[in-house]
């Protein structure tokens, strides 16, 4: 556990940045929480809430950990993957990815207000189409399935972009169509 103390109390409704770092091997995941089956592994890795593997805002306890959920804040997420690997966000990606000492570097930001950090690391293709800002990742073994799915969404934003007459953004994490 990591508490952070502030010089002064922050004002109600004020916030600050708190900057981690870490490095390193992730250890007692499996013995804590055992019921998670997500493994960090060479074929794939996925760090979410229930698995922990990165600081939360909340009282260590499991009270705590259910009102974590409350809490929003922004994030970004800069992450070093061996060559073949690609990880994947649920924001959008800062800049492109890029190569250094043999590895690929991936820095992307999180929704806005999030209540968690979400991003899956393993040998992907990635399957793109930049004219409609539309992005699958597809396990390796996987790229039919991934690119039928890539198929239903261009089907699915044709229609609904015909339908209703407007290109406007996916979500509100989603950069503009037009």
């Amino acid at each position: 556990m990591i508490q952070v103390k502030l010089p002064t109390p922050l004002a109600p409704g004020a916030s600050t940045t708190i900057h981690f770092k870490y490095g390193g091997m992730l250890y007692g995941y499996r013995e804590v929480m055992a019921y998670v089956k997500d493994t960090i592994s060479e074929d794939y890795s996925l760090l979410r809430a229930e698995s922990m593997p990165y600081p939360i805002i909340a009282l260590p306890s499991h009270e705590g950990w259910r009102k974590s959920f409350q809490n929003k804040f922004d994030y970004q997420i800069e992450t070093t993957v061996p060559p073949g690997f690609a990880a994947a966000c649920p924001g959008n990606q800062i800049v492109n990815a890029q190569t250094q000492a043999g590895k690929t570097i991936y820095r992307c930001a999180g929704p806005p207000e999030s209540n968690s950090i979400n991003i899956a690391i393993a040998k992907f293709r990635v399957l793109e189409d930049s004219q409609r800002n539309l992005r699958v990742y597809a396990l390796a073994g996987e790229l039919e399935a991934g690119n039928r799915i890539m198929n239903e969404m261009r089907r699915s934003l044709d229609f609904y972009t015909s339908a209703l007459g407007c290109r406007q953004k996916l979500g509100p994490w989603a950069p503009t169509m037009d």
